[in-house]
């Protein structure tokens, strides 16, 4: 009569006593981890120092390219500024207004891409006052630019070519009939 119970076992066994716990004492446990967390602290302490000298490094990189940027504009007048900020656009719109000079002064019976193409013609008409006359002169000077059919190019494909000289009677029956 005497059997007892899984619950009434749990419920009438002792406490454990400290005697029969694990230690825990600081003698027990390793110093290791304590050197490495000292470890690990001291290098993200030099990484932190690291990355507040870069970014030192940078600001004062960036205060020198402001205080030269500032000099700068500081010795210019206002009429000077506006010179070098808009020279840039100015050189754009002479070059594009010479090149467009320079497309309207090729003849017609000149292969205007390979003159274009030659760095001599370049150079000639770079600094050239008149272009036109420059163009004329390089041409003349040239004649390897001269296209040898002028006409070449110039014909409408959809059309016949006109006839040259006298027609058999067959032909021209034929173009009377077509409308020619």
């Amino acid at each position: 009569m005497s059997e007892t119970t899984a619950e009434q076992a749990t419920e009438t066994a002792p406490a454990p006593t400290p005697a029969d716990m694990p230690s825990h004492s600081p003698q027990a446990t390793e110093t290791a981890p304590e050197t490495d967390w000292k470890g690990k602290v001291e290098r993200l302490n030099a990484d932190v120092a690291k990355e507040r000298d870069l970014r030192q490094a940078i600001a004062d990189e960036l205060k020198s390219y402001r205080a030269g940027f500032g000099k700068d504009l500081a010795e210019l007048t206002p009429a000077q500024i506006i010179d070098k900020l808009t020279g840039d656009a100015t050189a754009k719109a002479d070059a594009a207004e010479r090149e467009l000079a320079v497309l309207k002064a090729i003849p017609a019976n000149v292969d205007a891409e390979a003159l274009r193409d030659s760095r001599a013609f370049q150079d000639a008409v770079a600094g050239a006052q008149d272009v036109t006359a420059a163009v004329t002169q390089f041409v003349a000077d040239n004649p390897r630019f001269l296209r040898t059919n002028p006409a070449a190019g110039g014909r409408d494909l959809n059309e016949a070519p006109a006839p040259t000289g006298d027609l058999d009677p067959i032909a021209a029956e034929i173009l009377s009939k077509i409308g020619r």
